[in-house]
């Protein structure tokens, strides 16, 4: 039997002032909110802050809320994992961006990136992947919650 690793993971539905919600969009046409792996020693909202630095080169976040957590499995690099997700409402403070200089915002320069409704999110995270299905759930959530 495969032992699965255990790796948590951290997304952000990132809102600007206008309530729009940052999306990244991978050249596949495959979709995604910006987050990743938490690091060994690190807290939630540490990881999610560096996340959000490294895949957006933007500094001035403020974490809202922790608006859910599911555990899946999934694999990544023919590797399996499990873990957590956790899912957080965060706005974007001001679009300055930071002065650190990162390899993996490089790797990021060639994505596209928008600032789309909540709806049109929901339409695009679409990839049948756990991840990708838990990113989904979370945005329903959310619009539901801000609906009542």
């Amino acid at each position: 039997m495969k032992i699965k690793k255990q790796k948590d993971i951290v997304k952000a539905i990132l809102l600007n002032d206008k309530k729009k919600i940052f999306l990244i969009e991978y050249s596949e046409k495959f979709y995604d909110l910006p987050g990743g792996s938490v690091e060994p020693g690190e807290d939630l909202e540490s990881a999610l802050l560096r996340e959000l630095d490294e895949e957006t080169g933007f500094k001035n976040f403020k974490i809202l809320e922790k608006i859910a957590k599911k555990r899946i499995e999934y694999k990544r690099r023919g590797e399996d994992f499990w873990g957590n997700i956790y899912c957080f409402t965060v706005e974007l403070v001001n679009d300055e961006f930071s002065e650190q200089s990162d390899p993996e915002k490089e790797k990021f320069e060639k994505y596209n990136y928008s600032w789309v409704d909540l709806d049109y999110a929901i339409e695009k995270i679409d990839r049948d992947e756990p991840r990708n299905q838990a990113m989904k759930e979370f945005l329903i959530g959310y619009k539901n919650k801000i609906k009542k």
